[in-house]
């Protein structure tokens, strides 16, 4: 649930770079659209999170106003294509299928087009892609395989499934996906007819995407965003430069960081803009070093991030060291969440 945060956090906050004046509104990303209220208890908690401050995969708002992830929800073969194209950063400017029912002006043309020009996707035909169909288990495997069959070492023991014969026509992939555990079956059974739900494909994806390890990154990539997101914010901040913080935040977070950062600078620039002054120290020794990467996310862990902050007549000390969360966007790394943001809005 959110918190309400103070002034002090706010403060606070802004010490540890995340801190921007006013974004563009075409650039302002409300922090409710990242708080679903319907996931708490799902299997897929963790990766529906994860997807949702990411900013690839959007919830709903209900009619009381509060976001809902529908994990239950069935998905259909458009929005899982356009998850997975998302999830994985994929662009192609190679010949595609032209989809009679994929036409130009769909939402999701973009994402079709470059998954069929992937061959990731085939169609139902070579005119009909069926957008609006459900996606069953068979095909959601069938796609994935597809589409990380060049990044992902698919060597693992194939799980035997009672209805998935041989002869199955999607079998292989079954086999190749079950075999490192990107799916998973009912005791003995696969299932490959039932139709696929939000959550469930969340998790399928979000497993296949941190097997991803034949293109990774260098270290130093992820730990200069990191490290740069720090320190830039810090000097800005510290030289009182702050129209320069706009930029820096664009620059270095999106998803659920940024927000979290526009929400509570909003704050501090208002008692900026009272006239208050606002003084910084760093009181620890920052490092960084990288604790999970694959070709889509990455963890580092930040220590040393211990500030003071001094606003007015108030003074507040924080440390903001933990894990920090990074999705690669566009060919550039990006913070999408921390665990200092996850433990206040706990």
């Amino acid at each position: 649930m959110k918190k309400i945060l103070s002034f002090a956090l706010a403060a606070s906050v802004a010490a540890s770079s995340l801190f921007t004046p006013s974004a563009k509104a075409a650039e302002r990303a409300p922090i409710e659209y990242y708080l679903p209220v319907d996931i708490e208890n799902h299997f897929a908690v963790d990766q529906l999170n994860d997807f949702i401050d990411a900013d690839i995969m959007k919830g709903m708002f209900n009619s009381q106003g509060f976001l809902e992830a529908k994990p239950k929800q069935q998905i259909t073969r458009v929005q899982f294509v356009a998850l997975m194209v998302r999830a994985m950063n994929l662009n192609s400017t190679k010949a595609a299928k032209d989809f009679k029912d994929v036409p130009k002006t769909h939402w999701a043309y973009n994402e079709v087009r470059v998954a069929s020009s992937l061959g990731i996707v085939s169609g139902i035909s070579d005119t009909r892609f069926a957008p609006n169909a459900v996606i069953y288990r068979d095909q959601m495997a069938k796609m994935i395989y597809n589409a990380f069959k060049s990044t992902v070492s698919f060597n693992g023991t194939p799980v035997k499934f009672s209805d998935v014969p041989s002869s199955y026509w999607a079998s292989d992939a079954i086999a190749k996906t079950s075999g490192v555990g990107i799916i998973k079956g009912v005791g003995n059974t696969f299932k490959p007819k039932a139709m696929a739900t939000r959550g469930e494909a969340a998790a399928i994806l979000h497993r296949a995407m941190f097997k991803q390890t034949l293109s990774v990154p260098a270290d130093a990539t992820l730990t200069d965003v990191v490290m740069n997101n720090e320190t830039e914010g810090y000097n800005a901040i510290k030289a009182k430069k702050y129209d320069s913080l706009d930029d820096i935040t664009n620059k270095y977070q999106m998803g659920l960081q940024r927000a979290f950062t526009i929400m509570n600078n909003d704050d501090l620039m208002a008692e900026v803009e009272e006239g208050n002054t606002v003084d910084i120290e760093l009181k620890g020794t920052l490092s960084v070093k990288v604790v999970k990467k694959t070709t889509n996310f990455a963890v580092v862990d930040l220590q040393g991030a211990v500030y003071e902050i001094k606003v007015g007549n108030k003074t507040v000390q924080d440390d903001v060291s933990g894990h920090v969360y990074l999705k690669k966007v566009n060919n550039t790394w990006k913070i999408f969440s921390s665990d200092y943001v996850y433990m206040w809005l706990m």
